[in-house]
């Protein structure tokens, strides 16, 4: 929509900063400049370059400090530049100091409102407040709040930019940079795509539950989707879609119309998240003929008391069984989402988790997100309110940690990232043998996920356990982090991401990959040694 009114580019910034993973199982997302030099002061040469005149930065809560680094150095190089803010922590969770860093903060969906701003942009000077909707301003010392309009219908939206000569990519890791032109979402054999906006639920440890009120989901036309799709296949060949929102959409018409469409214009195997319980046995088995492979759930906790007064979530255990057993029938990989380290858990409800997880029939695997403390959300000010947690454990930059655990490969690998479960488990460990309960309840209910453990020998451990023994889960530990380790050995880390690699972005970006490691170990002074990579 902007480059139909001016010379404008799209700049991907990616910086990969070694996870700085703390006791309490947080990661600390913080940056400042001096942790990537080089990468910021190529984005300096790059816009000093271009001249631009209005620059439009959209983050997350994590990225915070990057926004603040590089709005710094877009007023130092271009004194005359406007920038305008966007995402839902500039515009709901911290306004305030958001608009500090600059002129501009998007309070809503950006698409027609930044179409509006460059107009006025581009007009004469008024010497008056824009007064857009949506827009929060700067204007004689005070900040003016325009309220937000009716969204423009979702259908009215153009496809995305993509594969364009008019995208660019930095990224950083360490001090080896790679600045190329190109579209780092094409570089992946599978690719994701968002069928609407909005979620229907309010989940307190959710940036959906900042919104006043709850938000209306609007989903695109059967065929704007496909139109993106066969566009996205018209750049290359992929092996899987992920449909990125944070419910897909089961309304009958709808879906029976997309099965069809995307069964005989599509064809490729696709991945989608649902809330527990949504499914039906025919909603599933037509998805599955249209090409599902791989499922999303997110459970959170087995207790049914933390899910409803805590987390604000409906359902019960028995329903969740029920779809986990159709899913099991019919074969679709499913993948359950957890949430550990919650201070509202007891016994009971560690328990209540441990059962559910061991009722669960393959083939699924596990993921565990630390709770994470993040400014506003509902769940951070409970916590405080029951004096669980300070100030100090409140911060847009300290996120959660997650791990998946070993599964049989259905779309989506994620080895790369296994050493995360290796540190996870030896920490786990370590906090059981000081007595925490709940790292010993988790730490057995995320052996069920892994998909070579014999569920016979975890009922077993688990039979034990209930009991009080603590001897059988100590062994089983012990012989999984040895595991763990075998697997991130240096030699078989590097065999099994390279592989992995090859198969998700193909040949060219492995042989990068190992060019970035030479040149690293080159300007370490380390070549030919054993490097950590």
């Amino acid at each position: 929509m902007v480059r139909e009114m001016s010379d404008s580019r799209i700049l991907i910034f990616q910086l990969e900063k070694t996870s700085a993973i703390g006791e309490d199982l947080r990661v600390d997302c913080s940056v400042s400049y001096k942790d990537f030099p080089g990468a910021f002061k190529l984005f300096e040469e790059w816009i000093l370059k271009n001249r631009f005149e209005l620059i439009g930065i959209s983050f997350m809560s994590h990225h915070r400090d990057i926004f603040v680094e590089m709005t710094r150095i877009i007023r130092k190089a271009l004194p005359g530049c406007k920038i305008i803010a966007g995402g839902v922590h500039a515009w709901l969770i911290d306004p305030d100091r958001t608009i500090e860093h600059c002129d501009y903060v998007c309070a809503g969906e950006g698409e027609e409102l930044y179409k509006n701003l460059l107009e006025s942009l581009s007009g004469p000077e008024t010497g008056r407040p824009l007064r857009l909707p949506g827009l929060m301003e700067k204007y004689d010392g005070n900040v003016i709040r325009t309220p937000v309009k009716e969204y423009m219908p979702i259908d009215d939206l153009p496809v995305p930019t993509m594969g364009s000569e008019y995208i660019h990519y930095l990224y950083s890791k360490g001090d080896i940079i790679t600045f190329k032109q190109e579209d780092p979402q094409l570089s992946n054999t599978f690719s994701c795509v968002h069928i609407g906006r909005g979620c229907p639920f309010k989940c307190t440890y959710c940036i959906n539950s900042l919104f006043p009120e709850r938000r209306k989901v609007r989903v695109r036309s059967v065929n704007k989707v496909i139109s993106e799709i066969k566009r996205l296949l018209g750049f290359r060949k992929f092996e899987a879609f992920i449909f990125m929102d944070e419910i897909f959409p089961l309304q009958a018409s709808w879906l029976e119309e997309f099965a069809a469409a995307y069964k005989k214009e599509v064809g490729v195997p696709f991945v989608i998240t649902l809330y527990p319980g949504m499914l039906t046995y025919e909603k599933t088995k037509l998805l599955k003929e249209a090409g599902l492979k791989e499922v999303s759930i997110g459970i959170q906790s087995g207790s049914e008391n933390i899910r409803k007064n805590v987390y604000e979530r409906s359902g019960t255990n028995s329903r969740i069984l029920e779809e986990n057993e159709m899913l099991s029938k019919l074969g679709i990989m499913t993948y359950y989402d957890f949430i550990i380290k919650n201070p509202f858990e007891k016994e009971a409800d560690y328990r209540d988790s441990l059962e559910l997880v061991s009722s669960l029939k393959r083939p699924f695997y596990l993921k565990f997100h630390t709770l994470a403390y993040y400014p506003r959300h509902p769940i951070t000010d409970m916590a405080l309110g029951h004096k669980l947690i300070d100030e100090g454990d409140i911060s847009a930059t300290i996120g959660y940690l997650d791990v998946n655990t070993p599964h049989k490969v259905a779309i989506v690998d994620h080895y790369p990232v296994e050493r995360n479960l290796l540190f996870w488990n030896a920490k786990l460990r370590k906090e059981m043998s000081c007595g925490h309960t709940d790292s010993s309840y988790w730490l057995l209910a995320s052996y069920y996920g892994y998909w070579y453990m014999p569920k016979f020998i975890l009922e077993a451990v688990k039979r034990q356990y209930l009991k009080g023994g603590r001897r059988a889960l100590n062994i089983l530990s012990s012989i999984v982090q040895f595991t763990l380790v075998i697997r991130n050995n240096i030699f078989s880390k590097k065999v099994n991401i390279a592989v992995c690699m090859y198969k998700q972005r193909g040949p060219v970006f492995v042989m990068d990959e190992i060019r970035m490691k030479i040149l690293r170990s080159i300007k370490q002074g380390r070549y030919g040694k054993k490097t950590n990579c």
